[in-house]
């Protein structure tokens, strides 16, 4: 079953979250309705068809979250194997490697994080939230930087059955947990350590009510890791663009890291670091077997890889750490 009973099952026993316990087993369910036409059954049954396959191997602290090795599956289920995990195509965020097959997902998630690494406290021991967790790749990551709890947010159904499927190969209870609901169906429970937004907020219509959910789910003095697109400018410089930006129709508005520093003072964040922009590149988003779609390079005027398609700024982004004041 692709739901979030384990993690209710886990909640049950902090009285700081018993209002999710109120809110948020509903709305799974209203989503589940929902998706029965759009996946979930196809996606439940190849986890079933893989029920068998379980591993004590792996590991959260490679650039490829790792699960099983090859010499645990024979060479005439491999195959077998290979098919059930190309039924979750598109593969956006990763790598894995699961029992010796390398998913190589179209974003090396990986690069991220060993880009934040260096800016953010350390996860031990902490208590951390991801909204638009994808399909959780950060998430295990936070484990294997020795959080407590890694729970995120994603109502992809994709997304939500790459996780699963990951996760159910695992024979060992682990405390990551993907609840398939957009972030604004979350109560304010102010209980986290550590709230991560990475690759979300300019795809919210409205930027200050997102932060103001963020800083919800936050202990007083609890830290915000955001990242961003971003764009050259002051702190009066927003791009919104006209239709798309790099062939997004979702993309409502681009801060430069001025304007973002003020958005986050405003809505309660002391902003404490934040990153030099970065220019993403085919080495970290590209097509692959696993994301055959346009990437990266489809996005990107031809002749001028310093625009879009559309002539905006190429893709450039920055990560922001605050606190909660």
């Amino acid at each position: 079953m692709i739901d979030s009973g384990d993690f209710f099952s886990y909640i049950s026993g902090i009285p700081e979250l018993h209002e999710w316990l109120a809110e948020l087993p509903r709305h799974v369910y209203d989503w589940r309705m929902r998706e029965q036409n759009h996946g979930l059954p196809e996606y439940e049954s190849c986890i079933w068809k893989l029920g068998k396959l379980r591993t004590d191997s792996f590991s959260f602290t490679d650039d490829y979250v790792t699960v099983g090795s090859g010499s645990e599956v024979s060479e005439s289920f491999r195959p077998f194997l290979l098919d059930m995990l190309r039924e979750f195509k598109p593969w956006k965020k990763g790598p894995f490697s699961v029992f010796g097959i390398k998913v190589e997902s179209e974003w090396r998630s990986d690069f991220k994080w060993n880009r934040l690494q260096g800016l953010i406290s350390p996860l031990a021991g902490r208590k951390v939230f991801d909204a638009g967790c994808g399909n959780g790749y950060h998430l295990f990551r936070y484990l294997g930087a020795g959080a407590e709890l890694a729970a995120g947010c994603d109502p992809s159904t994709v997304s939500a059955g790459q996780f699963h499927l990951v996760k159910s190969f695992i024979r060992k209870s682990v405390p990551a947990y993907l609840i398939p609901l957009p972030l604004e169906d979350f109560p304010a429970v102010s209980w986290f350590d550590t709230v991560f937004s990475m690759g979300v907020i300019y795809h919210r219509r409205s930027p200050v009510e997102h932060l103001e959910i963020l800083g919800s789910l936050l202990r007083s003095g609890g830290e915000l890791v955001l990242e961003t697109l971003i764009v050259p400018g002051d702190g009066r410089t927003f791009l919104v663009p006209k239709d798309r930006y790099a062939k997004m129709p979702n993309i409502w508005f681009i801060p430069s890291i001025e304007s973002m520093r003020l958005l986050l003072e405003r809505t309660g964040f002391r902003v404490r670091s934040v990153s030099q922009g970065t220019v993403t590149t085919a080495d970290e988003q590209r097509r692959t077997e696993w994301m055959d779609y346009e990437s990266l390079d489809d996005f990107l005027m031809p002749g001028d890889r310093t625009l879009t398609v559309e002539g905006y700024p190429a893709p450039c982004r920055a990560i922001f750490v605050a606190e909660k004041q």
